[in-house]
């Protein structure tokens, strides 16, 4: 039962940074850089919350 979970966690993962790194080829190409914070509130009885801030800049070569 813990295997398949482990597994599940894996292949999202390796799905994930494929994706970010097709992102990040492609906003290299036009010189742009990001800087992405993420924040986790939790608050008691809540649920877990995640603030996230995504800022663009554009390179100047």
């Amino acid at each position: 039962m813990g295997w398949g979970a482990l597994n599940n966690y894996r292949n999202n993962l390796s799905i994930a940074e494929a994706n970010k790194s097709k992102v990040d080829a492609t906003l290299s190409i036009y010189n742009i850089d990001y800087e992405l914070k993420l924040d986790f509130i939790k608050s008691f009885h809540e649920a877990l919350k995640v603030k996230s801030d995504l800022r663009f800049k554009i390179r100047e070569d």
